[in-house]
C-alpha cells in the first residue's frame, strides 16, 4: 500500500471507521473509483490495496474477531458488576486462581453511569499484564487503553525471552504445572517487499496451567476457558488467530 495511503487511514478517527464500515458495499464502490497519485504519476488502487484498505479500516474500527462479553446496558448485570467487585475488594485473596473467574471483568472493563464499557480494544498486551499481576499478588487493576504493542515490547514486560511458536494443544504439555504464560494468536502476517522480513498483527491472551489443563484467560474480553474439544473453546480459539495465515505463539513468564 502507498505511504499516502496508509497515512490517510491512519489518521482516520476509530469512529469514522466503525461508521466507514457499516457501509462496506459503498466504500468498495469508492475504492474502485478512487485515483490516486503516486511519484506524479495518477493510477487506480491494485486489488491487494483494496483488500488492504478494509482490512485496515477493520483494524481501526476494533472489527477483530474478539469481542467483549461483559460490556451492557442491563440493569441487572450492571449492579451484579458493581456488587461484584466490591466484594472482591473486601477479600483478602491468598489464592488468587480460585477467584480468577469472578475477577475476569474488571481487567478491562469499568462501570459508568448505567452501563459497563470496555476500556479498551487495542490494550490486549496490557490486559493479560493485569491477569499476571492479579495471580502474583491477588490486587485486582484495571489496564488503561493503549495502541497494540509488538513482541519485543511484550516480551521485556514478562522478564524476557522470545514468543515461540506452538499449538495451544502443544504448549499444554510443554508448560508445567502452574506455569504462566502469554499467548499470542497472529491474524495477519505481512512480508517485506524483497526482502525474508516480515511483521504480522495479533491479540495476546495469558494462559495458565492447572491440573494438567491450560485455562486461556482473555482480559481484554472478560473470556475464560479450559483448553477442550468443545464448540465453546474452538469458537474462542478461532477468533484469536486467522486460519490458514496465522498462527500461535507463546512467551513464559517468568
Amino acid at each position: 500500500m502507498t505511504g499516502e495511503l496508509t497515512v490517510a487511514i491512519k489518521g482516520g478517527l476509530r469512529k469514522s471507521a466503525k461508521e466507514v464500515l457499516e457501509h462496506t458495499d459503498d466504500v468498495k464502490k469508492e475504492l474502485d473509483n478512487l485515483v490516486i497519485e503516486e511519484n506524479n504519476v495518477k493510477r487506480r488502487l491494485t486489488s491487494t490495496e483494496k483488500i488492504d484498505v478494509i482490512e485496515h479500516l477493520e483494524n481501526l474500527g476494533g472489527n477483530a474477531p474478539v469481542s467483549s462479553i461483559v460490556v451492557t446496558k442491563d440493569p441487572i448485570r450492571v449492579k451484579a458488576f458493581i456488587e461484584g467487585l466490591a466484594r472482591l475488594e473486601k477479600i483478602k485473596i491468598d489464592n488468587p486462581f480460585d477467584y480468577i473467574k469472578e475477577a475476569m471483568p474488571y481487567f478491562n472493563h469499568k462501570a459508568i453511569g448505567n452501563e459497563i464499557i470496555q476500556i479498551g480494544d487495542e490494550n490486549c498486551a496490557l490486559t493479560s499484564e493485569v491477569i499476571v499481576k492479579f495471580f502474583k499478588t491477588g490486587k485486582i487493576e484495571s489496564a488503561i487503553p493503549s495502541p497494540m504493542l509488538g513482541t519485543d515490547l511484550v516480551a521485556k514486560k514478562f522478564g524476557g525471552g522470545s514468543f515461540i511458536p506452538s499449538t495451544i494443544s502443544r504448549m499444554e504439555l510443554l508448560i508445567q504445572e502452574g506455569e504462566i504464560i502469554i499467548i499470542r494468536g497472529v491474524f495477519k502476517k505481512i512480508t517485506y517487499k524483497n526482502t525474508n522480513k516480515f511483521s504480522s498483527y495479533g491479540h495476546y491472551f495469558v494462559g495458565i496451567k492447572k491440573q494438567g489443563k491450560i485455562h486461556l484467560l482473555d482480559g481484554q474480553t472478560g473470556e475464560n476457558v479450559i483448553f477442550e474439544q468443545t464448540r465453546k473453546v474452538q469458537d474462542f480459539i478461532n477468533g484469536r488467530y486467522k486460519k490458514g495465515e496465522g498462527w500461535f505463539e507463546y512467551l513464559k513468564v517468568r
